[in-house]
């Protein structure tokens, strides 16, 4: 699991992978993120342990750390293009690249002299005529870029340029055309120089009426000798060739007016003889010798030859073939353009197609190259995609459990804040609706708020704002000390509230009237602040409700509902719950009595303004006719008429009734299906099966691609409660590009068959992991841009290597690792995450598996407590091993928030005890 965990777990962009390389000296004090990180350099190898009982919170916790340390590492400088020596053109450029799901031509659908001026050079050919040669290559349109099991099934999914075996469909063709037909049976074409796709060769005379061969690194000799008895050898029946950077002696034995007898002698002195009739070929010596003709004029014999390294066969509608054997390069086909089709004595041009050989080998995968089999020339070279798993410009983004019955969302926010939050939790008698789950924050069933004018009690959350000016907020207390009648007294009042992602306290509200008054959040922007409830409620039972800047402060009855909450690098995360909305009394202006009832006269809602990924979509609400005969319009769709339980005039997939409204590509249900009067319940739909979701789920909306479309990925929950145990866990994950498809999800990992991968147009990478039954969690990887394939056609020599974004963090390397393969980063320095109960690195650490109270007892931390302490690493001289443990899983988030924000001392012998993620006391023990 390591190699993929940490590629989609705790890597890549602006704040995910994590390393070290710096030796600890003991004398010196040094303080977080030292010795793990310093500038851009790193030596660090992060240890989660694996022991019976381990929380995946130990994983997350690992994951922020490791993230924090990418961060806290300086940024070096990147290029946007890819390093390229040699002759090579890019198959993808300006605007449009090659995306996931593009044929290969769809940029770039050939090259030219103009793209490869050496490769692809014009040439002649002085033969039976002086011909010009133009040559081309011409990419398929069934090559595609695809991210699957490649290029075999057992193979984990990767990035690659996938294409058939069929030569009808081929990776590419190679194409030289002549300017006038040529002749390769006249004695005047034969033994002459043909110059294709940068590789020489020479015509032989072994060629026929249907086969065109061609000798590379060959050389043309004419041989003379007097074979009289006594004679010496002749000067001109030896002579001396270099071939394919090898020297032979080539010597006219004997001959005759049909055949010449052919010596080959190579540099070690070893020789080989052989008879060769006129216009044929055979190998001697481990050369191809082609005799084009042969004479005897008495005891004077003669010989025009060729001798050249490798036999080439081309031959119209067959494949190519090497050798005297005449083997066939798989994969390839030849077709002549010709006065007389497949005629060698009359050839316009010559086309060799490229398949692949099987099906084995039958995709290009990111740093690999594919070379032409026939002229070894020419190649195809995919040195990566912009965004790899694990590079900077990458974020991960984890949604795991948090004990058995809730689920945690963990991701670096725009601000570079780490952020993880419980979103959800197993409650079945509160919410039977949902599946039993409800959108919680904690153990103390304190909502997470999601709608404008939605109620928040003290302990409770709320999310205002949207995208980059997205926030979630705790409403920490309430205050109102007002006695009844009394004149207005702003100093009577208080709504604290705390910024989640950095646990600061906002400034306190500025109250203008009684129960009224102004927040402003970090950003700048202002909400209105309603409190009701008197001096003689308790501060959680007072009913906060907040107007925002973008809905009801800037435009009457105008609601934001589900906003959302940038990270890192540019996606929008946000939480999602059915919704429903009192369309004749939304904002609580009805709740005379501070209760949450609404007995008094209440206000229409006429705007709801959902996130598109771009800002938001507005959806208008119409109310017609009088109360006594009531009409809702959502756009031009009828609603609800004369408050019945009567559906939309539409009717949405399988069967429901409702108003379809689109945001981005997010499509959401709103319907009276079940309720009655004014009040409607909002859904998202499936981006699958079109259905209602009624779970509390989390969406992810990412940048715009290509197509101008801000797509997303939709998080449902499940809940596997089994018996008096609350379980829960991942339903699915499903974006809204692919429809389900499962070229794109659902993809198994063959090195852990408890993974799956899915990928999207965008390029976000999803892996979920059931190793648990009952919790299935899900990470992540969110790419800066939408991800494109960096392929290029090249001279086989060409060296390249893949562009990145430019600008970006110095990268960690893979840093997450098991305890149990602690031995592979042996000589590293260790932050090791989780106690010495569950992590047998900590265990060898702190002297000993303890569990509870014996933990206690070893290391002086109890219930609700956490450790961080610095020792020398018992595993390599010289190097810091570093605790972060908790008694409990929370007390482990604690401890990683401690030291990712706080000023931490890890000097070996350093250690600290801690019970939040502020408050610790350092202690010093002996090294």
């Amino acid at each position: 699991m390591r190699l993929n965990f940490k590629k989609v777990s705790a890597i890549a962009a602006s704040a995910l992978m994590v390393g070290m390389t710096m030796g600890v000296a003991a004398a010196a004090s040094t303080t977080f993120p030292g010795p793990f990180v310093s500038g851009s350099t790193s030596n660090v190898a992060i240890v989660y342990g694996t022991g019976a009982g381990v929380s995946s919170l130990d994983l997350v916790q690992a994951g922020n750390i490791q993230s924090n340390l990418q961060s806290r590492m300086i940024s070096t400088t990147g290029s946007s293009t890819a390093s390229v020596s040699g002759e090579a053109v890019g198959l993808f450029g300006g605007s449009q690249k090659l995306y996931l799901n593009n044929s290969l031509n769809t940029v770039r659908t050939s090259a030219t002299k103009a793209d490869l001026p050496t490769l692809l050079a014009d040439g002649t050919f002085s033969g039976n005529v002086n011909a010009k040669i133009t040559q081309s290559l011409q990419i398929g349109n069934n090559p595609t870029v695809a991210y699957k099991a490649q290029p075999t099934t057992n193979d984990d999914p990767q990035y690659g340029v996938t294409y058939g075996t069929s030569v009808n469909a081929p990776l590419l063709n190679l194409t030289a055309s002549f300017d006038k037909a040529v002749n390769f049976l006249d004695a005047n074409s034969q033994g002459q120089t043909l110059r294709l796709f940068g590789m020489d060769f020479t015509v032989s005379s072994s060629s026929t009426a249907s086969d065109l061969v061609l000798l590379q690194s060959a050389q043309k000799l004419d041989l003379t000798r007097d074979v009289s008895s006594g004679s010496a050898v002749s000067p001109n029946a030896v002579k001396d060739v270099t071939v394919a950077g090898k020297k032979y002696t080539i010597e006219l034995v004997s001959g005759s007016s049909t055949a010449s007898t052919i010596k080959v002698t190579d540099s070690t002195g070893a020789t080989e003889s052989k008879s060769i009739t006129s216009a044929t070929s055979k190998t001697v010596n481990g050369i191809t010798v082609a005799v084009i003709t042969a004479t005897q004029a008495g005891n004077i014999v003669t010989s025009s030859i060729v001798a050249g390294a490798n036999k080439v066969t081309l031959t119209n509608g067959n494949a190519v073939t090497l050798g005297d054997s005449n083997t066939a390069v798989l994969g390839t086909q030849v077709s002549f353009a010709a006065g007389t089709v497949g005629n060698v004595s009359s050839i316009t041009g010559i086309t060799v197609s490229f398949a692949a050989p099987d099906s084995d080998h039958d995709a290009i995968t990111a740093g690999q190259t594919w070379t032409d089999p026939v002229f070894g020339t020419v190649s195809l070279q995919f040195p990566g995609v912009n965004y790899p798993e694990g590079a900077a410009g990458r974020e991960n983004i984890s949604v795991v459990n948090s004990g058995d019955d809730k689920m945690q969302v963990s991701f670096t926010d725009y601000r570079n804040n780490q952020v993880s939050q419980v979103f959800a939790k197993v409650i079945s008698s509160l919410n039977p609706v949902g599946n039993g789950i409800s959108l919680t924050a904690d153990d103390s069933y304190h909502n997470i708020t999601v709608m404008e004018r939605g109620i928040v009690k003290a302990g409770g959350y709320v999310v205002v704002g949207n995208q980059d000016h997205g926030y979630l907020l705790k409403l920490q207390s309430t205050q109102n000390t007002s006695g009844a009648g009394a004149a207005f007294d702003g100093s009577k009042y208080a709504a604290q509230f705390v910024d989640v992602a950095t646990g600061q306290t906002l400034q306190n509200v500025v109250w203008s009237s009684a129960g009224v008054g102004t927040l402003t959040t970090p950003d700048g922007n202002t909400y209105t602040v309603t409190m009701t409830g008197n001096s003689a409620n308790s501060t959680d039972q007072r009913f906060v409700r907040l107007s925002y800047p973008d809905g009801s402060r800037g435009n009457a009855n105008t609601a934001v509902l589900f906003p959302t909450i940038q990270t890192s690098q540019g996606a929008k995360i946000g939480f999602y719950q059915p919704t429903i909305i009192n369309l004749s009394n939304w904002d609580g202006a009805g709740d005379v009595g501070g209760d949450g009832v609404m007995t008094g006269a209440g206000n229409n809602l006429t705007t709801l303004k959902l996130p598109n990924g771009n800002g938001y979509t507005s959806v208008t609400l119409t109310k017609t006719a009088s109360l006594a005969n009531t009409t809702w319009y959502v756009g031009s769709c009828q609603l609800v008429t004369n408050g019945s339980l009567a559906g939309a005039a539409g009717t949405l997939s399988g069967g429901m009734s409702g108003c379809a409204v689109t945001a981005g590509s997010l499509v959401y249900n709103i319907t009276n299906t079940g309720i009655v009067g004014q009040l409607v319940t909002v859904y998202l739909m499936n981006p699958n099966t079109g259905l209602n979701i009624s779970t509390p789920s989390l969406y992810l909306q990412e940048g715009k691609d290509y197509n101008g479309a801000y797509n997303a990925q939709v998080i449902t929950l499940t809940n596997t409660s089994s018996g008096s145990t609350n379980y829960i866990g991942i339903s699915a994950v499903r974006d809204t590009w692919s429809n389900g498809s499962s070229l794109y999800s659902g993809l198994s990992v063959h090195s852990n068959n408890k993974l799956t991968k899915a990928v999207d147009y965008y390029g976000t990478v999803v892996t979920q992991d059931t190793s648990d039954s009952n919790h299935r969690v899900a990470y992540l990887s969110y790419p800066k841009e939408q991800v494109y394939a960096q392929v290029y056609a090249a001279a086989n020599s060409a060296v390249i290597s893949a562009g990145v974004t430019a600008g970006g963090s110095a990268q960690l390397g893979d840093v997450l690792v098991k305890d149990s393969e602690v031995s592979s980063v042996s000589t590293k320095n260790l932050i090791v995450v989780g106690g010495s109960c569950i992590n047998s690195v900590a265990a060898s650490l702190l002297g000993g598996s303890a569990c509870s109270a014996d933990f206690t007892t070893k290391t002086g931390v109890g219930t609700g407590q956490f450790l961080i302490q610095s020792l020398a690493s018992t595993y390599s001289t010289g190097k810091v091993a570093l605790v972060v443990a908790g008694y409990e899983a929370a007390d482990t988030a604690n401890a990683e928030k401690y030291l990712t924000t706080q000023n931490v001392d890890t000097t070996v012998g350093k250690k600290y005890v801690g019970t939040t993620a502020t408050t610790a006391t350092l202690t010093t023990t002996s090294a």
